[in-house]
């Protein structure tokens, strides 16, 4: 703790000074001693300085006294010791008065005392104190190493910081989500609890303020933020960085106490809180990378189907951990538009962070999904998140689909709550009982993925099953042969339209759509009934064919499907 002029006062032989001016600034914090004689020697001040003066050189200017004073505050020095009776007999009432008004106590030292009589003890005490600052900062540091070693976790951190404090704290990340909290406050006076879920959403939204000790101090990294509950009771927050040169991982709060002033060495507490949850965030994201790094092979050599027998996967993976003897459906989770992501220059690392917010809001999805999502994995595929959840062994595929289709709802709403404007898409292949075809439902939810981005647009979630038609067009071998079909069936139309700018193939698709209701077609284009019936049969001369005939409906709606697949991947 910072020794203040109040308390220097108390010091031998200081103790025989006198106030004589700036009583309201004893509580200010003395961090060294200096001489100044020369009145230009005030530029070479730092702040915190108790500055000793015989006035010598100033001593038959009132002016060039005040001036002097008003130097001192501008430098932020803590207070002005004089020796009267020697070159100056009395300061002037205007910079005594000043003095009162700034709150710089300017302290008469007694004539017979050398400097080196005041500077020594107050050195010695000023140092003292540094020393036990340090070492408290030390022992508190050590706290705060050795909860990490022990790997108990951010929680552990928590409340190390609480009993430092006798406050409640929290840890957050970058997002404001909850990581650690914990009510332990130490003093029965202050508030015995705090719903962090509550205070987090305010203090998100709050304004950060510039903290300032009671000593004048002001700690880097460290800053205020108030907060107001609905029955108008304010409160506030001391926050601080967690972070290290390169990344920024989340904010470590506290409760400012109410019935005392934080110290010193409360917000060396608070600080080296923020240190010791960025180790225990690097040590986690250590293992993380880890555990990424053999789901990833693992999961490679599922998908490449590099497992001789079913036994060896399932042996495999219990090593890691998992438990594949059961079947599971298969989810891909895709961000839609990467481009959203380049075109932002603050969003460098968008991508992680996205991948990052997938899996959490997986992670709370599993959750709230016991009953069909307990034990759900991920895997980061590079072009998706691969999700996997495990069912019954008597699951049939029409409840697997079930399942599969309200996950990944749930996942999608979520994580585009997250990620907004971003959005994903979520693929879904089939449900396959034996656990080495996965690879093949793998295969199948990307497909999903790919086509239905292009035939549904972003933002979709779509099965395997749902795709129909356009799953077998995916595998066809000679795109001519499709476009030589299409041709055949309605290349006379589009030209038609094309030469006469008429609607003839919109009609047609209507058409089609409405199952042959010509009422519906028309009302689905906004004109009259009678003008439906006279494209129809400008069409049929057209083609030379006669929608009355069930197979020539089914070539024109294939040719049309076909159309519009070549043309989305032309």
């Amino acid at each position: 703790m910072q020794l203040t002029v109040g308390e220097a006062l108390g010091l031998n032989p200081l103790n025989l000074a006198r106030v004589i001016a700036g009583e309201a600034g004893l509580s200010n914090a003395i961090e060294s001693v200096t001489v100044v004689d020369a009145p230009d020697a005030v530029e070479w001040l730092r702040g915190g300085e108790l500055v000793l003066t015989t006035a010598y050189s100033i001593k038959d200017d009132p002016g060039a006294q005040l001036a002097f004073v008003r130097n001192l505050v501008l430098k932020k020095a803590s207070a002005l010791g004089i020796k009267l009776r020697r070159f100056v007999d009395a300061l002037p009432a205007e910079v005594l008065s000043y003095a009162d008004e700034v709150g710089l106590p300017i302290l008469e030292i007694p004539y017979e005392l050398a400097w080196i009589d005041v500077i020594n003890p107050m050195l010695s005490e000023i140092l003292d104190r540094q020393a036990s600052v340090l070492r408290r900062s030390f022992e508190i540091h050590t706290q705060f190493i050795d909860a990490v070693l022990k790997g108990a976790g951010l929680p552990s951190i928590a409340d190390v910081l609480a009993s430092q404090v006798r406050t409640p704290v929290a840890i957050v990340d970058t997002e404001w989500n909850l990581l650690a909290q914990t009510n332990r406050a130490g003093d029965p006076d202050e508030p015995a609890a705090v719903c962090w879920d509550e205070e987090v959403e305010r203090l998100k939204a709050g304004k950060p303020v510039e903290l300032s000790l009671k000593d004048g101090s002001i700690p880097s990294n460290v800053y205020r933020i108030s907060s107001e509950t609905s029955d108008g009771q304010v409160r506030t927050f001391i926050v601080t960085e967690v972070r290290t040169d390169n990344a920024h991982y989340g904010r470590v709060i506290a409760l400012e106490p109410t019935r005392r002033a934080l110290s010193r060495v409360d917000v060396l507490a608070i600080q080296h809180a923020a240190t010791g949850a960025a180790l225990e965030t690097l040590k986690a994201k250590a293992a993380a990378e880890v555990e990424r790094r053999f789901r990833s092979s693992f999961w490679q050599d599922v998908v490449n189907s590099r497992f001789q027998n079913r036994e060896a996967l399932i042996q495999r993976a219990r090593a890691l951990g998992w438990n594949f003897a059961t079947p599971h459906i298969l989810l891909m989770v895709s961000l839609d538009s990467r481009d959203v992501v380049s075109q932002n220059p603050r969003a460098e690392n968008t991508v992680d962070i996205v991948r990052d917010r997938i899996l959490r809001v997986v992670g709370l999805t599993r959750s709230s999904n016991d009953s069909c999502g307990h034990g759900m994995l991920c895997f980061d595929d590079g072009s998706g998140m691969v999700v996997l959840v495990p069912v019954d062994r008597n699951t049939d595929a029409i409840r697997a689909k079930e399942t599969a289709m309200e996950i990944a709802h749930s996942i999608k709403k979520a994580v585009n709550s997250e990620i907004a404007p971003m959005t994903v898409s979520v693929g879904i292949g089939r449900f396959y009982p034996d656990v080495l075809e996965l690879a093949r439902s793998y295969r199948e939810a990307r497909e999903c993925v790919g086509l239905g981005r292009a035939l549904f647009g972003d933002n979709s979630v779509i099965h395997f099953d749902d795709l129909g038609l356009y799953r077998l067009l995916s595998r066809a071998s000679d795109p001519k042969e499709l476009e030589t079909f299409i041709s055949e069936q309605i290349g006379r139309l589009v030209e038609y339209d094309r030469l006469h700018h008429t609607q003839l193939l919109t009609s047609l698709e209507e058409y089609i759509a409405s199952n042959g209701n010509i009422r519906a077609a028309a009302a689905a284009m906004h004109v009259h009934i009678n003008t439906m019936k006279y494209r129809l049969r400008r069409l049929e001369k057209v083609l030379g064919v006669d929608l009355r005939s069930h197979e020539v409906c089914f070539n024109l709606e294939l040719a049309l499907k076909l159309r519009r697949y070549v043309q989305l991947f032309s």
